[in-house]
């Protein structure tokens, strides 16, 4: 017999009242954190970069999207420090069914755009992502621009 039988009506009751509620206040307490981390991260960046721009996989608008669900002080970070959010998905899709070659063009088009308008500033590309292809993308396009240049 579990501790779930000994539970009263009353008890339960109680449980589903206050036990989502809870869980939802620890849970904003961690993004809250997160979202502290991440913006101190994106200061960093942005305060050494000519132009910062964050490329997601995922389908346009869903950084602002789920930004204004969860974490509108990220969404203002975005704001203020004037990153632009680019889905790479948007732009390649219908050519590839391969994430990795959505990320990888985009990065070879937004690091040739960049040269282009700043032939003397030294391009960076700082990848943070949850996925090896995340890497491997800015890998590829390193390469690929140390290839040419």
């Amino acid at each position: 017999m579990g501790w779930f039988s000994l539970l009263t009506a009353e008890t339960a009751h109680v449980l589903q009242v206050t036990a989502p509620r809870r869980v939802e206040q620890l849970l904003q307490q961690q993004i809250d954190s997160h979202c502290e981390s991440v913006s101190e991260m994106l200061s960093a960046v942005t305060a050494h970069a000519a132009k910062t721009i964050l490329v997601t996989n995922s389908q346009a608008g869903w950084v602002e999207l789920s930004g204004n669900s969860y974490a509108p002080q990220l969404l203002e970070s975005l704001r203020v420090a004037n990153i632009d959010v680019v889905s790479s998905q948007a732009l390649f899709a219908e050519e590839s069914d391969c994430p990795f070659e959505w990320k990888s063009r985009c990065f070879a088009e937004l690091a040739s755009e960049f040269a282009a308008q700043h032939p003397a500033q030294p391009l960076q590309i700082v990848s943070i992502g949850d996925g090896e292809f995340e890497r491997a993308a800015a890998e590829s396009c390193l390469i690929e621009l140390s290839e040419i240049g």
